[in-house]
């Protein structure tokens, strides 16, 4: 199985980068997981394939 993770804004927390490191280490026995940092919301869109599930997290 593979994940894809998208963050989106301008910056990322240290305190969230080290927790998905740590969720990065944990699940890599099991699947495949990458995370990539995008700065506006609109490429997005463009970044996602047909078949996806989307969980939006807001840290405001």
């Amino acid at each position: 199985m593979k994940f894809k993770v998208f963050a989106v804004g301008d910056k990322i927390e240290k305190f969230y980068l080290e927790a998905i490191k740590e969720y990065e280490k944990r699940l890599s026995r099991y699947c495949d997981i990458k995370l990539t940092h995008i700065n506006k919301k609109e490429q997005l869109q463009s970044k996602l394939r047909s078949n996806y599930f989307v969980i939006a997290v807001s840290h405001h």
